[in-house]
């Protein structure tokens, strides 16, 4: 799962310093952008499935309900204090715009 992370977080990096090249203009970059694009994808879909369907089922089992509520409420904190209220719907809606006009 680390592994994963770390390959997704190379591929993010390369596209977001592909878009910048491709927002100067040079749209040579485009297809090494959709080859990056197409990794993470690739990657992300059965990752996110491990986590959904073994990880987090697996922390559910081992964390006392206590420990949950703990967790719960630092996360609550890092929205408040670090992203900021109402940021994390911001990017539900976002997506699901998204979605809603791709689909």
């Amino acid at each position: 799962m680390i592994f994963e992370h770390e390959e997704g977080r190379k591929a993010v990096k390369a596209m977001a310093e592909l878009t910048s090249k491709i927002n100067e203009g040079d749209w040579t970059q485009a297809h090494i952008f959709s080859r990056n694009a197409k990794v993470y994808i690739q990657l992300l879909t059965p990752h996110i499935y491990k986590e959904d369907n073994i990880l987090y089922p697996m922390g559910s089992r081992l964390l006392s309900e206590e420990e949950k509520e703990g967790i719960l409420e630092r996360f609550e904190k890092v929205e408040r204090e670090e992203m900021g209220e109402g940021v994390h719907e911001k990017y539900i809606h976002l997506i699901e715009s998204l979605e809603d006009k791709i689909l």
